[in-house]
């Protein structure tokens, strides 16, 4: 009996052991959409407060762009994705997190776009041979940097991932991410383990 009890407790530890070396292998990839993984034709609509249209920004462009206090954004284009490429040397690095074993089921489109727009992503890709779980494509409906980086850091506690690469076009996300490095709940979950990895795209 005692020998029985003996062997159960080492398998779960056996068990246990093996699970965390799994986990700390894993690593949390998040790309952004727009001007990132793909080179999209929706823009953003720059109107002053009486409504009349000022400029139209392409994503990236929009990305670096500065409002001034009169000035609103109109993102109604981004509720579709039309004639849409891809950006392959980004694409491609998205290709590879998905066959790799350790970020397979950890890869994530995440985009400012709203939530209409999911399945338009969705179609993006598999009109370019990628099948990605539509819970791995989250549609923020927000442009604040913030709401990025506080997506990856929810994430990274919910999945006990300490490894991240973030890729995007915007300089802002890019810096909202790396802070990350900073939170007080991710180090002390993870201590000297945070490693986040980002990558800034330019296009020209």
């Amino acid at each position: 009996m005692k020998q029985t009890i003996v062997k159960v407790l080492l398998r779960k530890m056996v068990k246990e052991i093996i699970l965390k070396e799994v986990k700390s292998k894993l690593k949390l990839n998040v790309y952004d959409f727009d001007s990132t993984l793909a080179i999209t034709k929706e823009k953003v609509i720059i109107k002053n407060d009486e409504g009349q249209i000022l400029k139209y920004l392409t994503p990236h462009q929009y990305a670096e762009y500065q409002k001034s206090p009169n000035e609103i954004a109109d993102y109604s284009c981004f509720k579709i994705v039309k004639d849409a490429e891809i950006n392959k040397p980004v694409f491609d690095s998205f290709i590879r997190s998905i066959k790799n074993t350790n970020s397979k089921n950890t890869t994530y489109i995440l985009t400012a776009r709203g939530n209409e727009s999911g399945i338009w992503i969705n179609k993006f890709l598999k009109d370019n041979n990628v099948n990605l779980s539509q819970d791995h494509i989250i549609t923020l409906d927000s442009s604040n940097p913030i709401d990025k980086s506080n997506w990856i850091k929810n994430k990274m506690l919910d999945l006990n991932i300490s490894k991240v690469f973030f890729c995007d076009d915007s300089i802002r996300n890019v810096n909202a991410v790396n802070h990350l490095l900073q939170d007080e709940d991710l180090k002390n979950k993870f201590g000297n383990k945070i490693h986040i990895k980002t990558k800034h795209i330019k296009i020209k």
